[in-house]
């Protein structure tokens, strides 16, 4: 199973240059999204109707809805959220915090054992030594 990062299911919709291209590689894949990125995306989504109106915000929302449909979303759990924590702890001692949300979503990838994560934030998912598939 490949872990996809909030920032590719926004650059989904973005339709940024190459991403289809990426996901059709791994159509065969078991693709994947954790339970945190949907409320990452529902934050920008908010902020999008706030700040250009209903029309474009019930848009986004379809658009954001239909791309949800291409991944299988992963719930979370306690013991996920006690590894995003311990490991939130180390990066803080080492004076290299996280995204608490980029956290989750290694923890999650970590706790169902991903193959990989989906990412072009690399350093926030070194830290759980699965393999990172850039795009």
């Amino acid at each position: 199973m490949i872990l996809a990062d909030s920032t590719l299911v926004i650059d989904l919709l973005r339709q940024r240059h190459g991403v289809q291209d990426i996901l059709k590689q791994y159509q065969q894949s078991y693709l994947a999204i954790s339970l945190i990125s949907i409320a990452e995306l529902y934050t920008g989504l908010h902020y999008t109707r706030k700040k250009l109106g209903n029309k474009i915000f019930e848009q986004k929302k379809k658009e954001l809805e239909s791309t949800f449909a291409q991944f299988e979303i992963l719930e979370l759990n306690a013991d996920i959220m006690m590894l995003a924590g311990k490991m939130r702890a180390q990066r803080l001692l080492e004076g290299n915090p996280i995204d608490l949300g980029d956290l989750i979503i290694g923890a999650t990838g970590f706790f169902f054992h991903a193959t990989g994560i989906m990412t072009r934030n690399i350093p926030h998912f070194e830290c759980w030594q699965i393999p990172i598939v850039k795009y």
